[in-house]
């Protein structure tokens, strides 16, 4: 029998080394050549499915017209007894997804060297008009050398092939998919960007964003939900890797990134750093994670702490506390940076008080009034509470101190200050005649809804032992909520916050973004809603 006759008889097959829902792969030897190959073959029971055979043939076409370090090569396509089978390049290494599961999350520099390989395998992919549609950690492959391919080509769609796809319909791993794919809207290079997004959070969480019992709960959540804040999972993670996750899993795909924009993205990010993020640094993760891990958190320790320096020398003040706090989620603050931070904070609060008392007051003001005018117009539509000013000393930020390597507000009573509003949740008494209040400039305003004759009256005086609640609503979302310097959650992931009564100091952080604190009193068994817009920083505030 000759090789025309039996194609697969120059490849001597060695091991199976993997298998999946379609095919199976073995390890083989290419006789003919001297190589080790990978050889894939479908399953026999799937052969008599015309869809499976249209799969596996579009792989070999996709994988064909591509030709990149990234993207796992194909030698060999053919038949033998009706069976199809590709014959591809052998990395001996292990998959992504293997690697997370030994070692957990992968710490930030490597997980930058491998967002950079695929995202430059999916670049050369997208400009031959292929997406790949199912990018998981299982379907990359890591070597020894840190270097990475991208396989599985099976459900790639291609652009001049309609066969291959039907709008509407999904095929693919429900925690790795996009909104677009569940739904009835065309599917671009952006859905494998979606995806991207999903791996790398899974790389510097070890967890996954989405998540639900059943795989209709996942897709749900894929399309509507706001993923968890990755620092929630995991607190060793670049501020700005965790901006580019959310950038990558922005849910309408006009606003999301194309390959080329993310590969330009995190390769800024990666000469920012200037620690390497390239095969390298990858190969001495999956060689001892450990000493990898603990080497990086280092590198970054310094690296920022340094540059929260050289911002002082230029008084750049907020970003050298942000600096800081970058520096502070590696290894823990030295007493002398401590005193530096405090000194900071002190300036910056006073020189941001003097300048911008006036207009604050003046902010506040518009917002009680529209808060009002809003009232008294559903006043006219339903006969429920109206809001009751009421007025309580201000607040102002004088110092941080740092906590369990992170930066919590000290706050003193003090006039003047930043001004907020806050709107609680209608009393169960009804309000005949609000109380107005003069507005004065060094006092924070608090909307409150309570009864005419005050705060307690005609209350069950268990009801003053009650919690009350916290409820943040923000402008963007993802915003860490930190309430007394004790970090409670990320806005919109949490409903509300059990707070004992009284006054507490509320922190609102996004970066950036500009900080939000103030003050806001809590209700024994009511719920406080506080809705803010957080605004993005203009120019630094100088020290005097």
């Amino acid at each position: 029998m000759t090789h025309h006759d039996n194609p697969l008889q120059r490849y001597k097959i060695r091991k199976k080394i993997g298998t999946g829902g379609m095919a199976s792969v073995f390890l083989a030897f290419d006789t003919v050549l001297g190589r080790e190959v990978a050889l894939k073959m479908v399953h026999p029971h799937l052969l008599h499915l015309p869809e499976t055979l249209r799969r596996f043939s579009n792989e070999a076409q996709a994988i064909a017209t591509l030709s990149h370090e990234h993207i796992v090569g194909i030698y060999d396509y053919g038949e033998y007894r009706s069976r199809p089978f590709i014959v591809m390049e052998y990395i001996n290494g292990v998959t992504l997804e293997e690697l997370i599961e030994r070692e957990g999350a992968v710490p930030p520099l490597a997980a930058i060297a491998i967002a950079l390989q695929i995202c430059s395998g999916l670049l050369c992919a997208h400009e031959k008009g292929i997406y790949h549609r199912d990018i998981k950690p299982a379907n990359i492959i890591v070597d020894t050398g840190g270097s990475l391919r991208i396989t599985d080509f099976g459900i790639a769609y291609l652009v001049n092939n309609d066969s291959v796809t039907v709008t509407g319909s999904f095929i693919g791993s429900p925690h790795y998919i996009s909104p677009e794919q569940v739904s009835n809207r065309p599917v671009e290079g952006t859905t494998d960007i979606f995806s991207l997004g999903i791996l790398l959070y899974r790389c510097c969480t070890g967890e996954l964003p989405f998540c639900a019992d059943t795989p209709h709960g996942v897709i749900h959540a894929i399309c509507t939900a706001d993923p968890p804040d990755p620092l929630v999972s995991n607190s060793h993670i670049l501020f700005d890797l965790v901006d580019c996750v959310e950038w990558f899993l922005t849910k309408d795909p006009a606003q999301r990134p194309g390959a080329k924009s993310a590969f330009y993205r995190l390769h800024k990010l990666s000469d920012n750093l200037g620690l390497g993020t390239g095969k390298e640094r990858l190969a001495a993760f999956i060689a001892n994670g450990g000493a990898e891990r603990t080497e990086e958190e280092q590198a970054l320790h310094e690296l920022f702490r340094n540059r929260a320096h050289e911002a002082i020398k230029q008084r750049r003040f907020a970003n050298a506390l942000r600096l800081f706090e970058q520096a502070a989620r590696f290894g823990k603050l030295p007493p002398e940076d401590r005193k530096r931070i405090r000194a900071i904070t002190r300036r910056t609060v006073a020189v941001r008080t003097a300048a911008t008392g006036t207009a604050m007051f003046a902010g506040v003001a518009a917002v009680v009034l529209l808060l009002l005018t809003i009232n008294g117009k559903r006043e006219q539509r339903d006969p429920t509470p109206v809001a009751e000013i009421r007025t309580v000393p201000a607040i102002r930020t004088d110092t941080f101190s740092v906590v369990d390597n992170r930066l919590v507000p000290q706050l003193s009573d003090s006039s003047g200050g930043t001004h907020a509003a806050a709107v609680t949740a209608p009393s169960p008494h009804p309000v005949q005649h609000p109380k107005m209040v003069t507005l004065d400039a060094g006092n924070t305003k608090v909307l409150s809804m309570h009864d005419s004759a005050g705060v307690s009256a005609g209350r069950d005086p268990d009801t003053l032992h009650r919690p009350g609640f916290l409820h943040c609503v923000t402008n963007p979302p993802w915003v860490r909520i930190i309430v007394d310097g004790i970090e409670r959650g990320v806005t919109p992931t949490v409903a509300v916050v059990p707070l004992t009564g009284g006054r507490h100091a509320v922190r609102l952080m996004k970066r950036q973004f500009r900080d939000w604190i103030d003050s806001v009193d809590i209700v024994p068994a009511e719920t406080t809603s506080v809705r803010i817009r957080l605004e993005v920083p203009g120019k630094e505030a100088e020290g005097p």
